[in-house]
């Protein structure tokens, strides 16, 4: 039976660095969301979808190089910048499943 100490989770609460984490993930969707809501005004409907799954990744891989550089382990119950890639990730495999197949053909097809 394993036993935890709590109290280390609150230990780290005032600490500025484990606000880097939720706030890279605040960010990372709001700037999908800004260049998203950019794309639909400027380009082509077809390619938002597209753009918002690549800033998608995009943020996600600086997180994970983030959580890789950073490897001093928080407390379990903290949220740390592996937790952030993970929901970028999954959040990019989600809207990726949205883009049609032809959408697709029509983006890489277009001469322009």
């Amino acid at each position: 039976m394993s036993i935890t100490n709590l109290a280390k989770v609150y230990e780290n609460s005032a600490n500025p660095a484990a606000l880097g984490p939720p706030l890279s993930f605040f960010a990372a969707l709001l700037v999908t969301t800004a260049a998203a809501g950019l794309a639909a005004a400027m380009l082509h409907p077809d390619s938002v979808l597209p753009l918002a799954v690549s800033a998608l990744f995009l943020f996600a891989s600086i997180a994970a190089v983030f959580g890789w550089r950073h490897h001093k382990a928080l407390p379990q119950a903290s949220l740390n910048y592996w937790d952030v890639a993970g929901a970028l990730t999954l959040i990019g495999i989600c809207a990726a499943t949205l883009v049609e197949p032809e959408q697709m053909v029509r983006l890489v097809a277009d001469p322009r």
